[in-house]
C-alpha cells in the first residue's frame, strides 16, 4: 500500500515539475505604449491605413521577433479606442509581461494562462499617435493578434458651433448678394 503512495506522491510531483518548467521555459513579451508626438522624419503608420483596425472587431496579425521594435501608430479611425486585447495566437510558446503598460489606458490584465492582455479603462482618442514598443525574449518569432473595442467619435461642441456659424454665415452673404442683384 506504501509503495503505491510512493508511486503516485513521485508521479505528481514530476508533473508539477514539468508543468512549472514548461510555463517558465516560455519567452515573455513585453508591450508598451505612451503617448508621443513623432520626430520631424519619423515614419508613421495609421492604425486603420496601414494595421487594418479600421473599425470595432477588425484584427490587425503581428509577429514578434527577438529583440527589441518600436513603431509610431496613429489612430485614423473614426472610433476612439476603449480598449486593445492582444492575443498570442496557438502553439506559440510565449506569455505576456505583467510589466506590460500603456500610458492611456489604466487597466492591464492578463489571462491566467499569459495569452492574453486586455489593456483597458481609458481611451486612445482620434488622431492621437503613440509610440508602440515590444521586448520579446524568446529565439522564435512569435505570432498574435490584436483587435480593438471603441466607441465613434463625436465632434467637440465647439466644432459644431463653428460649422453651423460658417452655414449661418454663408447663407447670410448668398442672400445679402442675391437682394443686391435684384
Amino acid at each position: 500500500m506504501n509503495f503505491i503512495r510512493y508511486g503516485l506522491l513521485a508521479g505528481t510531483t514530476v508533473a508539477m515539475l514539468l508543468f512549472t518548467t514548461r510555463q517558465s521555459d516560455a519567452a515573455s513579451i513585453l508591450q508598451n505604449a505612451t503617448l508621443a508626438t513623432p520626430p520631424a522624419g519619423s515614419t508613421v503608420i495609421g492604425e486603420c491605413a496601414t494595421g487594418g483596425l479600421c473599425q470595432p472587431g477588425d484584427v490587425l496579425n503581428l509577429t514578434y521577433n527577438p529583440g527589441t521594435s518600436s513603431v509610431f501608430a496613429t489612430n485614423d479611425t473614426d472610433y476612439n479606442f476603449t480598449k486593445f486585447i492582444y492575443t498570442i495566437l496557438p502553439g506559440q510558446d510565449a506569455v505576456w509581461s505583467s510589466q506590460s503598460t500603456f500610458d492611456f489606458f489604466n487597466k492591464a490584465e492578463i489571462s491566467s494562462d499569459g495569452k492574453v492582455l486586455t489593456l483597458s479603462d481609458g481611451l486612445f482618442s482620434v488622431g492621437a499617435t503613440a509610440l508602440f514598443s515590444a521586448t520579446f525574449s524568446g529565439n522564435t518569432p512569435v505570432n498574435a493578434a490584436v483587435t480593438f473595442e471603441g466607441s465613434k467619435a463625436v465632434p467637440e461642441p465647439n466644432t459644431i458651433a463653428g460649422l453651423a456659424l460658417v452655414g449661418a454665415a454663408g447663407a447670410y452673404f448668398r442672400r445679402r448678394k442675391q437682394q443686391n442683384v435684384n
